[in-house]
């Protein structure tokens, strides 16, 4: 008896099944949450390195085109 109250074992089995089931559902939905949080992190940064990529790339080409000008016009100067 428990406080008065006559309780069977099943009874107490049951609600103990119960706690360690949502136990174990509380502790896969945070693997869960965490392995798709990191899975968002690593997206971001790969996107922040693609993007820094394409801003060196376009540096590159500006100053190859830049260059390019500046190498016509010289031969430019020489055919004159």
């Amino acid at each position: 008896m428990i406080d008065g109250l006559k309780v069977d074992n099943g009874l107490i089995g049951s609600i103990v099944g119960g706690i360690i089931g949502m136990v174990g559902v509380i502790v896969t939905t945070s693997f869960i949450i965490e392995a798709n949080k990191k899975s968002v992190e690593d997206s971001l940064k790969k996107q922040d390195k693609q993007a820094r990529d394409r801003d060196y790339i376009a540096l590159i080409l500006t100053k190859a085109e830049a260059l390019n000008h500046e190498i016509i016009k010289s031969t430019q100067i020489y055919k004159k």
